[in-house]
């Protein structure tokens, strides 16, 4: 696991700018502590921060073929590089070193961009070809390894992280606006763009190529399952598939030329790879919400069946007057929200429903220029199945990516290189396949992996209830931790930003001090929305913008 970045001109008779390489480089020296490259060719170049796996020392980057033809830089591992090697060298490429990143090189030369649904891994790449003057940009299957990138009238930049495309200098940091809605509901945005205006995501198996003179072209390469195997299965042989699955899954991800540590010797200071649970949840239908929502659809199918319509929508008028912490539940139920996916799954549990921000942001076109949950929700229309198998497809593709980002920028801070071997895309195929019959039964969530795996996991904890991160920021932001809500939601500086309605905001605080309200996940959400803000576009220090209000834990 590394951090790539690269520059590519639209001008061949200007030369790219080797110290703007270097900064973009250095920015991501978190990502790569182990070593360093650069490699420029007239008008590209490419830089790499190193964080030694395989080969550790002869995995140098950027990396060419034989001939200097064609160049790579590489961020992630490769499972099967070992068995396609032979394949390789019987069509008379030669190896100099044993990293998987060189096995990127010659299967290049013999796919082209193609040479992406041969891989099994986590990666994202960018390969320069010099006799056709063309940049491919790659990211993996289910988008474990994050790559972003800037188009202007001068230049593509690319890199692992946005920070390293903001140092290169040549786009200046500025608030996507038309994201606020997705992120205030959702607290992440799905699809190509991102927080800053002009920086995109490539997305989960997708390649992007780029030539001054062909412009750029994205293609999707991978999908999830179009149908769901409704083959029928006894629990026992299903839970066998997925054991033997997994197993597979975590043999290949344990490949690498360092040590590999159960969790008991994780405090060890020369650990480098670690593996994790990352897409458990979304595959085996862990989550709460799903069970929620797939009891709130079926007992609603029954009750509209049963009940005139009359007297639903009495029933529905009175919820209201329900005590407040009974009315507040039994009007996120089928007796209180309409029918549907977008109803259900997600304005049931938007951080700001579409009915809140339309009286908190100060510009109703924001709401009204794009759907919130268009992106998740057309990833629910294109799945096969019902709504649990649904549901599922969705959030792979979609609240997923976030996690998975969340997840490699912390471990790459700690220079950490974290395996996800639930995320093996052979096995996500036969995993997503299955029906969520097999995966939620009943109450019980994850019904298939729980019997998987029952014979190594104790008992307490596969029958223990789902254990999520809680902190009490709601008690917080009431108390200790006020101020913040003061300085960084209802201060100037926040409200001159012009993005919310000052009442509104002060109604929301409000209604949360007093205790009339629950508005706590609300308030942080916003809270880091303007440190944000601070951070990236104001250009204040971290340090700054976190010991700014008084504030104590005591």
């Amino acid at each position: 696991m590394c951090g790539i970045v690269g520059i590519a001109g639209l001008n061949p008779l200007e030369p790219v700018d080797e110290t703007r390489l270097k900064i973009m480089r250095d920015v991501l020296r978190h990502r790569g502590p182990d070593g360093e490259g650069l490699w420029t060719d007239a008008h590209v170049g490419l830089g790499f921060r190193r964080l030694a796996i395989i080969d550790v020392e002869g995995g140098a980057q950027p990396m060419p073929n034989e001939d200097g033809s064609v160049w790579v830089v590489f961020n992630g591992e490769i499972y099967n590089h070992a068995k396609l090697r032979p394949w390789l060298e019987a069509r008379g490429h030669h190896y100099r070193t044993r990293s998987d990143t060189e096995t990127i090189v010659h299967l290049y030369e013999e796919e082209g961009e193609r040479c992406v649904e041969k891989l099994q891994g986590m990666f994202a790449f960018a390969v320069w070809d010099r006799p056709r003057q063309r940049l491919l940009l790659a990211r993996d299957r289910l988008g474990i390894k994050p790559l972003y990138y800037a188009l202007t009238d001068r230049e593509l930049v690319f890199a692992s992280e946005i920070k390293a495309i903001l140092a290169s200098s040549g786009l200046a940091p500025a608030l996507n606006r038309a994201i606020v809605p997705e992120f205030l509901a959702n607290r992440y945005v799905a699809g190509a763009e991102t927080f800053f205006r002009g920086v995109m995501k490539l997305l989960p198996g997708r390649t992007l190529t780029w030539s001054a003179r062909e412009g750029v072209r994205e293609r999707r390469y991978w999908r999830l399952p179009a149908e769901v195997n409704d083959t029928p299965t006894t629990p026992v042989e299903a839970a066998g598939m997925v054991r033997a699955g997994l197993e597979a899954a975590v043999r290949s991800h344990l490949m690498s030329d360092v040590p590999l540590y159960f969790v008991s010797r994780l405090a060890a200071e020369d650990v480098k790879v670690v593996l994790t649970g990352e897409g458990a949840d979304e595959l085996f239908l862990g989550y709460h919400r799903y069970r929620i929502t797939h009891w709130n659809d079926r007992l609603g199918r029954v009750y509209r069946r049963l009940a005139p319509s009359g007297l639903r929508g009495s029933i529905g008028r009175s919820l209201g007057r329900l005590p407040r912490r009974l009315g507040r539940y039994a009007t996120r139920t089928f007796l209180g929200l309409p029918p549907g996916p977008r109803h259900l799954f997600y304005e049931n549990f938007a951080v700001f429903p579409t009915t809140l921000q339309q009286s908190l942001l100060a510009d109703p076109e924001l709401l009204a220029a794009r759907d919130p949950y268009q992106e998740a929700l057309e990833r629910y229309a294109d799945a096969p199945g019902g709504d649990l198998d649904r549901m599922s497809h969705a959030d792979l593709q979609t609240y997923l990516v976030e996690l998975l980002m969340k997840q490699d920028q912390m471990s790459m801070a700690a220079s950490i290189e974290s395996r996800v071997p639930f995320l093996d895309h052979e096995f996500v195929e036969r995993v997503a396949a299955m029906p969520g019959r097999t995966k939620l039964r009943g109450w019980q969530t994850k019904a298939v992996l729980r019997a998987a795996i029952q014979d190594v996991v104790p008992r307490a904890i596969l029958t223990r209830r789902k254990m999520g991160f809680p902190v009490p920021v709601g008690r917080w932001l009431r108390g200790p931790f006020r101020p913040l809500v003061d300085e960084l939601v209802l201060g100037p500086r926040a409200l001159e930003r012009g993005l919310f309605d000052p009442a509104a905001l002060r109604r929301l605080a409000e209604a949360h001090r007093s205790g009339a309200a629950e508005h706590g996940d609300r308030l942080w959400l916003l809270i880091n929305l303007e440190l944000w803000q601070r951070m990236f576009l104001d250009g204040e220090d971290v340090g700054d913008v976190l010991h700014g209000p008084e504030t104590s834990c005591a």
